[in-house]
């Protein structure tokens, strides 16, 4: 089989981005100024003699492979891509041992690479490791050599090399011609990948540090596959889909390695090539390179459609190469463009129209203009391609002025136009330049019709389709899509049923279609009468299946795919996930032959809602290469699991990396902001979200208004609430709650009375803030009106956390019976939170007989949870049943019950501090810190205070007692904020502690009030287990300079 144009075509374009690497000063097609030395390892694909001419036979006429219809004399398929870069290597050196070199004057490198190599199995000739074995053979030899004529190439040399590794497409075209199963031959791909990884470590080893590493091309659309395999599944292009699809699965394998290797190798240039995109699109768009039949085989005649008989070659009598392709279009190497210094290739029948096409898609178009502008003779081709750089570039008026200027116009110029407004979103501009064309084709009315679907206009795109002259199968597979984006999957089926020809994306999109409509008996039926079907088909009806929760169907058609690609590895994977089979979906992840980003992204998500964010933190660091969207699952993870200062921690190790916050990663670190109470990394993100144009999103304001709010920021959170309007009821809630939170319950009530005047129902959320704010400010009847009106007027029924609230309400006024009575009558069972709310009132109002009663309640609903253990032992204790505190003790130690030392944290200079209870060990300034509090126990003693004990067991002694509360986690984290804080500045502490223990804020207030001997303003909030935040805020004046007029905020956060 001789060279058709197609693949000539292919091989000089990677002929010029070699050259473009290695910046070669004027390149011709066989003598260079400065050859580079090149060492090359693979199969035909860059063999330049193979192991016949290595040998010194000749290959000529009629055997061998042709090159622009002249004799290569060579057996295999190579020559371009290292003969024409000045490697004037004698094929004798290609004997595998190389013992002949001392006889020749060699400098230029060596070619390794022999037709039919693969990798697997590793010690068959010539396989890669085998090459690999005779260049470290060669190298040893010429640097022997060396020293004695030093002509040779010497270790600098080595050193400098380029390493070029073209491997992979006979490992994966083998076992296909054997029959093996798609199945079997992914799975043969790690093994190959690690092949590859071992052979570029090695060459690193011995020096080398520039590799040029290629992944293979469709092998699905070769001839000789298409015209040896008998029972083919092919694609919109004529090309077998099994073979494409392993290809692709080996490529991102090879993408990921390369990714990885720069990591690993640090001082190395690892360059991944991407030849599949090449070949496919020179394919895929034919006709726009000037092939009329983008398969067709250069010699034979093996019959339609591909031209190709295995019998025979290029030289054959009665045999030729295919004149139509070499004849049409011919290719010269141009030396540096005047204007970018880039290397191209250009066609001599339509100049420059590559290079503007390839500038604009590279986001280029002052390039491509210039490229444009310097061209004699402008074609109407270079004309459409220049305004289709601008479209592509987002600018649409030039686009528009450089149409008006052609000289002359086709219909292509036109479409061009319409598509080109489309794609800038510009549908009333598009619908304009439609309506004036001089004349319409079926792409016409096509594009406009998508157009409308795309901006969501169906009855607009419904309209126009019906008026269409006529029709093909893309217009009524985009109508049909248009329908089923609309929800309109009846109309959809009628119009399918109308439809003259069914391909095979037209039946896929009607399986979509019922599968959203949860019709999953009606999309089963189509893809079971479908002739053909494609894998895209196949990933669809999973996929329908996994959506609808029936992911064991979903399994099983999935493991009788003939073919899987990564879409559908990564859909199976998202159903487990999705459904919480998290074990499942950890061994499909492992056998994955490739592991692309979405899939690592879903499998970290999956662990992390899992509980596993050990497994989530391995996998993301594993990946090779992470886009937005990983960041943003593992920024998630965490912060969904208590992991918050690492989730703060790892959004400036993403800026750093250069990848931009996307839209979830940010609202997750303003969660995280909110939780840990940081004002100023919350401020940075909402100026993120300013630069970003999220900060107009309702949901948005809502997340900023909580955070300001749990940041103790009034002022800000309402800023917020005002400038934005409309508002929805997620944002009168946040307000609300915000200003009941801190104890402000008039204005809580206030806005309340607001939002219903503007006719806004509340929902049950509004109700728990607002019976928040009665209770805070003991407005007791007014409170039991609002829990009336709830059912009654507004239709919301009471749950269990409104029943806490009045619980609470009635508590804090002393009427701990009647919320007795309250408990007793609810509709549903009482909880912790109801009983938590009871217990609290029962503490401060002295009624242990009802306490005991709560607490024991609790510890039935929470026997982990240590606070009203220790509350109950007290109540014993203090009555003297001491019988009764032994037996709780053994039943504490019997559950393996601990009290929970609770965790401050503190922001000082943009960085997060946590303290636990104990002697702050851990903290790099430990010393400093117990210092501080030493000199506050001391003025405490001064003072005359001694703490509450009533949080600490009974029995211990009050020298125990004191050490225990000596070192809460509150005060180590204000100690630290005394010394670190400026003047002037706010100390901010956030606590999160057990539900039994909100009076350890207060008190820290209290005993800097005690301490400082003066204080000038404090506003604590109060009691409250049902909330998840309370603020106790403080301002301690004083002539003592360890207080500094310092302002103290007290953020507590609740565990629940």
């Amino acid at each position: 089989m001789g060279s058709h144009s197609l693949y000539q075509f292919l091989f000089f374009f990677l002929l010029v981005s070699l050259l473009s690497l290695l910046s070669l000063p004027h390149p011709v097609l066989c003598h260079c100024k400065r050859p580079p030395v090149i060492f090359n390892l693979g199969d035909s694909n860059s063999d330049t003699g193979g192991l016949v001419a290595g040998l010194g036979f000749p290959v000529n006429f009629p055997n061998g492979r042709s090159f622009f219809r002249r004799s290569t004399g060579r057996l295999c398929d190579g020559r371009l891509l290292i003969d024409l870069l000045c490697q004037s290597l004698n094929g004798t050196f290609l004997s595998p041992y190389l013992d002949s070199l001392g006889g020749f004057k060699f400098t230029n490198g060596a070619n390794f690479a022999v037709v039919g190599s693969s990798t697997l199995p590793k010690y068959v000739p010539f396989s890669l490791t085998i090459q690999v074995m005779q260049f470290l053979h060669f190298k040893a030899r010429t640097l022997e050599l060396v020293t004695a004529a030093g002509n040779l190439i010497n270790d600098e040399g080595f050193r400098n090399a380029l390493y070029m590794i073209d491997m992979g497409q006979n490992d994966l075209a083998d076992p296909f011609s054997k029959n093996e199963t798609y199945a079997e031959v992914v799975k043969r791909i790690p093994s190959v990948i690690r092949e590859i990884h071992n052979a570029i470590k090695t060459l690193y080893d011995e020096g080398g540090r520039n590799f040029w590493v290629h992944n293979t091309g469709p092998l699905g659309c070769l001839p000789q596959k298409l015209s040896l395999v008998q029972k083919k599944d092919l694609d919109s292009y004529g090309c077998i889909s099994s073979y494409n699809s392993a290809a692709r699965l080996f490529n991102e394998g090879l993408r990921l390695l390369c990714q990885e290797m720069r990591s690993e190798l640090k001082d190395a240039n690892i360059v991944y090539v991407d030849i599949y995109a090449i070949k496919y699109d020179l394919i895929a768009n034919s006709t726009k390179y000037g092939f009329s039949t983008p398969l067709m085989a250069c010699c034979g005649y093996g019959g339609p459609p591909y031209n190709y008989n295995i019998k025979v070659t290029c030289g054959q009598p009665g045999y030729q190469v295919c004149n139509e392709g070499s004849q049409l279009y011919a290719f010269i190497i141009v030396k540096p463009s005047a204007v970018t210094g880039i290397w191209f290739l250009r066609n001599l029948v339509h100049e420059g129209e590559t290079e503007i096409a390839w500038f604009a898609r590279i986001g280029q178009v002052e390039n491509a203009r210039r490229v444009f502008d310097q061209m004699r003779n402008k074609s109407i081709v270079a004309w459409n391609s220049i305004v289709s750089g601008y479209f592509q570039n987002f600018r649409p008026y030039e686009a528009r002025i450089l149409f008006e200027r052609m000289p002359e116009r086709n219909t292509v110029s036109w479409n061009g136009l319409i598509s080109g407004y489309i794609k800038n979103g510009m549908i009333r501009e598009a619908r304009e330049v439609f309506d004036m064309m001089p004349k319409r084709n079926v792409v016409s009315w096509t594009v406009i019709v998508r157009g409308y679907i795309q901006e969501g206009m169906i009855s607009e795109a419904e309209s126009l389709f019906w008026q269409m002259p006529e029709k093909n199968v893309v217009s009524w597979t985009v109508m049909l899509g248009g329908l089923i984006q609309d929800g309109r999957v009846d109309e959809a089926r009628r119009l399918f049923d109308l439809m003259p020809e069914k391909d095979v994306v037209a039946r896929t999109s009607m399986i979509g279609g019922y599968c959203l409509d949860g019709r999953l008996a009606e999309a089963r039926e189509i893809f079971d009468e479908m002739p053909r079907r494609n894998v895209v088909a196949w990933t669809s009806m999973i996929s329908g299946y996994v959506h609808n929760q029936r992911v064991d169907i979903a399994r099983k058609l999935f493991e009788v795919m003939p073919e899987k690609n990564e879409v559908s590895w990564t859909v199976m994977l998202m159903g487990y996930t999705e459904s919480g089979r998290i074990e499942e979906a950890s061994d499909l992840f492992d056998a994955m032959p490739v592991k692309s980003i979405v899939a690592c992204n879903a499998i970290i998500l999956g662990f992390g809602q899992n509980g596993n964010v050990a497994k989530a933190k391995r996998v993301f660091d594993q990946m090779g290469e992470k886009d937005d969207g990983t960041w943003s699952a593992m920024i998630k993870v965490y912060e969904r699991k208590g992991f918050e200062l690492q989730a703060l921690n790892l959004f400036p190790v993403m800026q750093r990396e250069g990848v931009r916050p996307n839209f979830p990663s940010l609202i997750s670190v303003l969660c995280v902001c909110a939780s840990l109470a940081s004002l100023d990394h919350g401020k940075q993100v909402h100026a993120h979200l300013v630069r970003s144009r999220f900060d107009h999103d309702v949901y948005v304001a809502s997340v900023l208004i909580t955070m300001y709010v749990k940041c103790g920021n009034l002022v800000k959170a309402k800023l917020v609430f005002e400038r934005f309007s409309p508002k929805d009821i997620v944002m009168w809630n946040s307000i609300i709650t915000g200003y009941a939170q801190h104890g402000l319950g008039e204005h809580a009530l206030k806005v309340f009375h607001e939002m219903c005047a503007l006719n806004i129902l509340p929902d049950d959320v509004t109700f728990v803030g607002v019976l928040s704010a009665c209770s805070y400010t003991g407005k007791v009847n007014e409170g039991l009106e609002i829990f009336e009106s709830m059912n009654s007027t507004y239709q919301v029924e009471p749950r269990t956390e409104h029943y806490a609230c009045m619980v609470d309400m009635l508590g804090r006024a002393g009427k701990v019976n009647e919320a007795m009575n309250l408990i007793e009558n609810m509709p549903v069972e009482a909880d912790a939170i109801v009983w938590g709310s009871l217990l609290g009132a029962c503490r401060t109002h002295m009624k242990l007989e009802m306490a005991e009663v709560a607490a024991k309640k609790l510890v039935q609903l929470e026997p982990k949870n240590a606070g009203p253990y220790i509350l109950l032992s007290n109540i014993y204790a203090s009555k003297g049943k001491w019988n009764d505190v032994a037996n709780l003790r053994r039943k504490m130690r019997a559950r393996s019950v601990s009290k929970s030392p609770g965790c401050s944290w503190i922001e000082v200079e943009k960085k997060v501090h946590m303290f636990t209870g104990g002697e702050s060990k851990g903290h790099p300034e430990q010393e400093i810190i117990m210092v501080m509090l030493e000199r506050l126990s001391g003025l405490l003693r001064e003072a005359g205070y001694f703490p509450d004990g009533s949080f600490v067991l009974h029995d211990l002694d009050e020298e125990e007692k004191v050490q225990s509360l000596g070192y809460h986690s509150e005060k180590l984290a204000v100690a630290y904020g005394l010394l670190k804080v400026p003047e002037g500045m706010p100390i901010r502490v956030v606590f999160r502690g057990a539900s039994c223990q909100p009076n350890s804020a207060r008190q820290v207030l209290l005993e800097m009030y005690y301490a400082s001997g003066k204080i000038s303003r404090c506003l604590n909030g109060v009691l409250s287990t049902r909330i998840p935040f309370e603020m106790y805020k403080g301002t301690v004046s004083t002539e003592n300079e360890l207080f500094r007029s310092t302002h103290v905020e007290l953020l507590l956060s609740r565990n629940s």
